[in-house]
């Protein structure tokens, strides 16, 4: 007897979470709407702490910890595809320019941000590389 072959969802757009604690920079989160705008599918949620209280307790005695931007690859009915992606820190311009490329790319893929944007891993992808 044949099966279907289930059906993926092709990826339409993403969620990008940010930090409100570390994203001060009016200037940067401007850009970052910028970006997102320009998005079919595209949004940007804020909220207190993605990572949760240690990340940013750690990073408080830091002053270039940078923040981070938690993307979430998406359907065009906001359900999720695939793993999120954790971007950061971003600390400079550079770093700003880099992300909002990548953010305006197809498909979103972790692996090509520079190395230095991919420096926060979750354990388990760390797990995955040991």
């Amino acid at each position: 007897m044949n099966r279907p072959v289930p059906f993926a969802a092709p990826v339409a757009g993403f969620t990008a979470i940010t930090c409100g604690t570390c994203l001060t920079e009016e200037h940067d989160l401007e850009l970052l709407r910028e970006t997102i705008r320009r998005s079919v599918h595209g949004m940007l949620v804020r909220v207190h702490c993605p990572l949760g209280r240690i990340y940013c307790k750690a990073r408080e005695g830091s002053a270039h910890s940078g923040w981070i931007l938690i993307v979430q690859p998406c359907t065009a009915g906001r359900s999720p595809v695939g793993s999120a992606v954790i971007v950061g820190p971003i600390r400079t311009a550079d770093d700003l320019v880099a992300v909002t490329g990548w953010l305006e790319t197809d498909p979103l893929d972790g692996s090509t941000l520079p190395a230095r944007l991919r420096r926060i891993q979750h354990p388990r992808q760390q797990s995955i590389q040991n």
